[in-house]
């Protein structure tokens, strides 16, 4: 199958069409905004106003991502900020149209998914999180395990879900929050820094997971076309959107501007 023999007609997501191969991801947020400080815990320290300069959901369902600060220790030249995750996950569904390779008949098709493992990412600028001052998120309403990897500059977690042996009753994808978990301590190494973080996946069977389908496949489909029809979906509809990251958000400090 060619780009051409999938032909997307929309996806059931609350910000997101596909029609006549134009994609629209709905308006991705770029916008200079100081974060509400009344929407957000203020636990364990005073919350430090970022500005918000982006926040790209690619799907508005599959993972919304928040982070903020909280002032954990402050002495002239140095200054720690607790760093707080709001994320969840969930599923969604591509509507499209399939034309076979074998003839010229369209017909048409839906696949809902979600992810099964994920990295969220974390770019410092001005900033570092040492190994020893992160922490693995206390896993609530959500179906997978979290470990944490990476670089000072660029600390990573990684959320996988978990064994069906584990959780049988449960979807075989990410599905659920994790709501005012510390990720660890941030040191600044400047008087502003920047934070940009994104949630970031690999298109293929072992990052993402079909959950349903309708018309795309049935009982008599072989496991190998079965398996090719999986790959052209995901090459030729997830990939357009999710090559590059899942969600996205940059979040700027400037302690110079806080009166």
């Amino acid at each position: 199958m060619t780009r051409e023999d999938w032909q997307g007609v929309n996806s059931k997501d609350s910000n997101v069409t596909i029609r006549d191969n134009i994609f629209n991801f709905g308006s991705s947020e770029q916008i200079s905004e100081s974060i509400p400080l009344q929407n957000l815990s203020t636990s364990g320290g005073e919350v430090v106003p970022f500005d918000k300069l982006l926040l790209d959901h690619k799907y508005a369902n599959l993972v919304v991502l928040k982070i903020h600060f909280l002032n954990w220790y402050y002495q002239v030249q140095t200054q720690q900020l607790s760093t707080i995750l709001h994320i969840s996950f969930g599923e969604v569904e591509e509507n499209f149209i399939e034309k076979e390779s074998n003839d010229f008949v369209k017909k048409e098709g839906s696949i809902r998914f979600g992810i099964k493992f994920g990295r969220l990412c974390l770019k410092l600028t001005n900033g570092c999180m040492p190994l020893e001052k992160r922490k693995v998120p206390k896993v609530q309403d959500f179906n997978g395990d979290v470990t944490f990897m990476g670089t000072d500059e660029n600390p990573e977690w990684q959320f996988k879900v978990k064994h069906k042996a584990e959780i049988p009753e449960k979807a075989s994808v990410l599905f659920g929050s994790l709501s005012n978990q510390e990720l660890g301590i941030m040191e600044l190494q400047n008087t502003s820094c920047q934070v940009e973080a994104t949630f970031q996946v690999k298109i293929n069977i072992n990052d993402l997971g079909i959950t349903s389908q309708d018309g795309v496949w049935d009982e008599k489909t072989n496991k190998k076309k079965k398996h090719a029809k999986i790959c052209t979906f995901f090459k030729n509809v997830v990939e357009p959107k999710l090559k590059d990251y899942v969600s996205k958000l940059v979040l700027q400090y400037d302690s110079t501007t806080i009166s």
